[in-house]
This record gives structure tokens, sequence and C-alpha cells, in this order.
């Protein structure tokens, strides 16, 4: 796994993908997994699902650490705390016994794709795909949007090459 130095610690650079907003919305939520997974915790899991939950400004957690931090670093419950005249106490910090576990089903690692690896990949239709575009870019002018030769280049990619003829 190839992991970079963040100024604050070892930070996986893979990224991941949030399932449930691809498979209901459609929506690519997609970044680093430290934000994907807050985001799944926020968004998808309600209070009696997630591992640890503030009471007072209902803040949620996979670490119980992260909560009590919150108690001196999170405005919102500061305010909450100051405007109903509470005081501190861990009374207000709950530990859920029977949590939701995120698995592989919810957040997935986004497989990466680059040039090079079309080149080499055992899809024989990325690798096509890969040779058209190669061979496209001596036959089209972009100064007159018109082929050079007098036929796109025939290929076994299922694409409309009448589409790229705009």
């Amino acid at each position: 796994m190839e992991q970079e130095k963040a100024g604050h610690g070892w930070r996986d650079r893979h990224q991941y993908q949030c399932l449930k907003c691809h498979h209901v919305t459609g929506e690519e939520r997609v970044g680093p997994r430290y934000r994907i997974m807050d985001h799944f915790l926020r968004q998808h899991l309600s209070l009696d699902q997630a591992p640890f939950y503030c009471k007072i400004c209902l803040f949620r957690s996979f670490k119980w650490e992260d909560l009590r931090r919150h108690t001196t670093s999170f405005p919102r419950h500061k305010m909450i705390m100051r405007d109903k005249g509470l005081e501190e106490s861990e009374d207000f910090l709950v530990k859920n016994t029977n949590p939701y576990t995120v698995g592989p089903r919810d957040v997935a690692p986004v497989p990466s794709i680059t040039s090079s690896d079309t080149s080499r990949s055992s899809c024989s239709g990325c690798r096509e795909l890969s040779a058209d575009v190669k061979q496209l870019k001596g036959l089209w002018t972009p100064s007159s949007r018109r082929w050079r030769a007098s036929q796109p280049p025939t290929s076994s990619w299922p694409y409309q090459w009448s589409t790229l003829l705009v």
C-alpha cells in the first residue's frame, strides 16, 4: 500500500468510495479513507448505530478518545453546553454496545488506473482503445476539425467513430 508522509503522520494515498451513495443516489463520493469513513458515519449511520456519540451535540466518532476530545475542541458542543448552563460530564458521552461495523459493502478502495496501466492491461478493449487514441493523434487536425486520411481508423472497440466527427 502506497503511503506518503503528511504533516502529522503517515497517510494512505489510495482513494476510497462510499458505495451507499454510489448505489442509492448515483453520487460519486470519493476521497481518502478517513474522509469517506467520516462521511459514512455522519451521513448513513443513526446515533444508535454509531460506535460513540454525544447526547448533547450529536457528535459521532469511531474512537472513544475522539469523542472525549470533542468536548474541548468542538465549538458546537461548547456553545450548547454554555447555552443550557450544563457542566462538563462524561454522562453525556455514549458508547454503543452493538455498533454498526462499516465493511466492504459500504466503503471500498477505488482501483487506481494510470496510462501506463492501460498499455499493460490484460483487458483487450483497454489496449485497443489506447492504440486507437495514439493512432488518432496523427490523423485528426484540430485546426480544420477534419480527418487527414479519407477514413477514420477502424477498430474492434465498440465506439461509434462518427461521434468524434463533430
